[in-house]
């Protein structure tokens, strides 16, 4: 279909091309055609766009995932480490 198409464009094309004022009688214009053709350009676009908002925005969420695992592991970690402190200063201060 697209191959029946793009030859009906190109036969168009020449003729538009190759028309004398003595053709001028017999040239039409598609503009349905050229206005479908336009839309399906501006649809195509617009997908495309979505597409990459979409994407962009799955790859924030992921990277808002990492950073928030980042910082737990690293709270997790401190408060780990100052239960150990605290133990250790427990025991010092009773042993002394």
């Amino acid at each position: 279909m697209r191959d029946i198409v793009h030859h009906r464009k190109a036969i168009n094309n020449y003729n538009v091309k190759y028309a004398t004022i003595e053709h001028a009688d017999n040239v039409t214009i598609d503009a349905r055609g050229a206005v479908k053709d336009v839309l399906g350009f501006v649809g195509d676009q617009m997908s495309e766009s979505r597409a990459e908002r979409r994407e962009s925005r799955r790859e924030s969420a992921e990277v808002q995932k990492m950073v928030t695992k980042g910082f737990l592991k690293v709270f997790g970690m401190m408060c780990i480490g100052m239960l150990i402190i605290a133990v250790i200063w427990t025991i010092i201060m009773l042993l002394t």
